[in-house]
């Protein structure tokens, strides 16, 4: 039951007659793991949070004080944080997305690397290639990466690329509808739906990859689809810059999805070669809605310290969630023994 009672230290309170001062308060592992569930799940402002414990446990608390709870939580995640990235390493396939957010007035970026079970997230001040070094899982990394085809991932050569297809068909739509492009980019994201369909249909047979003569067809079709787009371009190469003549907005928009469609062929048909690739990247960007909610509810946020706070704690509460853990049993865990680990070859 959450009672103030959980108050640490306080003592029996001093009668009227008391010449002694009450002592200071010090709120034990339920108004902390509380506070915490409150800010970082339920995404309540400071003030609302310090304004629910009041009413609801008669605890009296500062923002001051939600802070530093908060950050003390993000330094007792220290290990999970390195077992996290463990796990990933050693994962088959691992899903990368980023997102922007704020702190106060200054744009920063929240990453993600995350799995079916596990789901890292880190503020950094850059979006590209820094940013994935200072996280540090991707330089030892093997397997494949499910992305949307943003330029500093192609740095790992080592690993296996995969692009998203959900994303190419937000961008084939826009394109269709221009009325001389409707007919390939039509074509195109058929092509991409038989080609998830038939990958999950083989990985429901328990196939690691789609029969050859299945796989053969769709690619031949990939690539007939974008013949079709390249033979209603103009002839010759892009002109480099806009609105010199020539090429008009849309002839550029349609030349380069076509053009990345056709060099990353490989990696937008990854799934399937592996049917343990899926067609989008749907884990990653679940991993990032509650960022978004986040700056929705709560604004932006007050310092970097906080946001990477912020960031740790969804990492372990996204990542216990996905486990089927309660996540205020493992706020309150952290704060009594330490944090809840994943188990050893959870991925």
């Amino acid at each position: 039951m959450w009672q103030s009672a959980d108050a640490v230290g306080a003592g029996p309170r001093p009668s009227a007659s008391s010449r002694q001062k009450p002592g200071r308060l010090c709120w034990g592992p339920e108004v902390r793991a509380l506070a915490v569930y409150l800010m970082d799940r339920q995404h309540l402002p400071l003030e609302r949070t310090a304004e629910l414990l009041a009413d609801l446990l008669g605890a009296n608390v500062s923002t001051g004080w939600l802070c530093q709870v908060q950050a003390e939580a993000g330094a007792k995640l220290v290990p999970f944080v390195g077992t996290l990235k463990d796990l990933l390493k050693d994962a088959q396939v691992v899903h990368a997305d980023e997102t922007g957010t704020r702190v106060r007035t200054s744009k920063r970026w929240v990453h993600t690397l995350s799995t079916n079970l596990l789901a890292l997230l880190a503020v950094h001040p850059e979006r590209g290639a820094k940013a994935l070094e200072d996280i540090g899982v991707l330089g030892d990394y093997i397997g494949v990466v499910v992305h949307d085809g943003w330029s500093s991932y192609d740095m790992y050569e080592r690993v296996t690329h995969a692009q998203c297809g959900a994303h190419l068909i937000r961008h084939l739509r826009p394109v269709g509808e221009t009325p001389d492009y409707s007919i390939w980019c039509a074509q195109m994201v058929k092509v991409l739906l038989d080609a998830k369909h038939e990958s999950e249909s083989a990985a429901a047979r328990g196939e690691t990859r789609v029969p050859p003569k299945i796989a053969n067809r769709i690619c031949s079709r990939y690539h007939d689809a974008l013949d079709v787009a390249f033979a209603l371009l103009p002839d010759g190469d892009k002109p480099k810059r806009r609105y010199t003549g020539g090429w008009s907005t849309k002839q550029r928009a349609a030349w380069n999805l076509a053009t990345r469609m056709r060099v990353h062929a490989p990696d937008v048909l990854r799934l399937l070669q592996n049917t343990a690739v899926p067609m989008d990247n749907n884990i990653a960007e679940r991993s990032l809605w509650m960022v978004k909610l986040h700056d929705k509810i709560s604004g932006s946020f007050r310092s970097d310290e906080g946001a990477q706070a912020f960031a740790t704690i969804r990492s372990y509460l996204q990542t216990a969630a996905l486990h089927g853990e309660s996540r205020l049993a493992v706020l309150r865990q952290l704060f009594v023994d330490g944090p809840w680990l994943p188990a050893a070859g959870a991925t």
